[in-house]
């Protein structure tokens, strides 16, 4: 009995100390017990500067990843999943989602296990502009007046994004401009209304619009308008035409075709042609009435004879 006491408390010291150096080196060959957690991180695409991602893409993936508890994420990064995508070509692709993929901090000891979804499909198109014209969306005047012009600045915008996208705009609206209480001409801005989110415009406005007010008018019809060339040595055919006038309501002057002058010009015609087909030319023969605008003009083009010369 007292040789086992002997034994117990000689060098007691350092025999505690041994024991202690022992109980710390299991604590670091077992080492802490590693734990799998789901973590939700983001989805990054990278894409060539010319192409854009047209169909659904999910905004972030779910990884498993492996490793100490303490590493999770005390003083640590978020990890995130990247694909490159930087030479791809048009089209529609699936895209596998790799553990390489995740981007974890390093020297973190973590390991990826596995990703959800393991792919993605996805649907690239090239980026294209091209130039779109601006529609002015308006309300309806009072009941006695009417529009007699909408000018808008610019008249085009340029229209960025996807290729489908692109074209297969018409145009651009502007917001709506409501004309009920409007008594008079106005000049305002108006915003772009673009519905296609993936869409951009170029300038992104607001837009100039004029809009010209009247009384309202009526249609005329001036028949025997004569038409005078501006050569004396051809013949014209027909020599009269008919012209719809647009006249307001409140004007009195009763117009007649002595009101109007219709012209050809044939100095750009090769002499040597006998016959040709030319446009006409119609105006007012005095200052401009306000509101008087010729609408349609019949027929349109005339066709002009050169008379042979003796």
């Amino acid at each position: 009995m007292s040789f086992a006491k002997d034994v117990l408390l000689r060098n007691w010291g350092v025999k505690l100390t041994s024991i202690l150096l022992a109980f710390l080196l299991w604590l670091a060959v077992r080492g802490e017990p590693s734990a799998e957690v789901v973590v939700t991180v983001p989805l990054e695409i990278i894409l060539p500067a010319d192409m854009q991602i047209t169909s659904e893409r999910p905004g972030t993936v779910e990884v498993t990843i492996r490793g100490m508890a303490s590493n999770m994420w005390f003083g640590q990064p978020l990890p995130s999943c990247r694909v490159d995508l930087g030479q791809a070509g048009e089209g529609e692709r699936e895209v596998p989602l790799m553990p390489a993929d995740v981007r974890v901090p390093r020297a973190s000891g973590l390991e990826v296990i596995s990703i959800r979804p393991a792919r993605v499909r996805l649907t690239l198109e090239k980026v294209i502009s091209r130039e779109v014209a601006i529609r002015v969306i308006r309300g309806e005047p009072p009941l006695d007046l009417e529009v007699y012009g909408v000018k808008v600045e610019p008249q085009v915008v340029t229209v960025t994004g996807p290729r489908s996208h692109v074209q297969g705009i018409r145009d651009i609206p502007t917001e709506n401009i409501p004309l009920s209480g409007q008594r008079e001409s106005l000049r305002t801005y108006a915003r772009l209304e673009i519905a296609d989110s993936a869409l951009h415009a170029s300038p992104p406005g607001p837009v100039q619009v004029s809009i010209q007010l009247g009384v309202r008018r009526q249609v005329r019809v001036i028949r025997g308008v004569p038409v005078v060339p501006d050569d004396s040595s051809v013949t014209v055919i027909p020599p009269r035409i008919r012209l719809r006038v647009l006249v307001p309501i409140s004007l009195q002057q009763a117009l007649t075709a002595a009101d109007f002058e219709a012209t050809v010009n044939t100095s750009s015609l090769d002499a040597a042609q006998k016959t040709a087909r030319v446009k006409l030319q119609v105006s007012l023969r005095e200052a401009q009435i306000p509101g008087v605008a010729i609408v349609e003009v019949s027929p349109a083009e005339v066709t002009i004879r050169r008379e042979e010369r003796q």
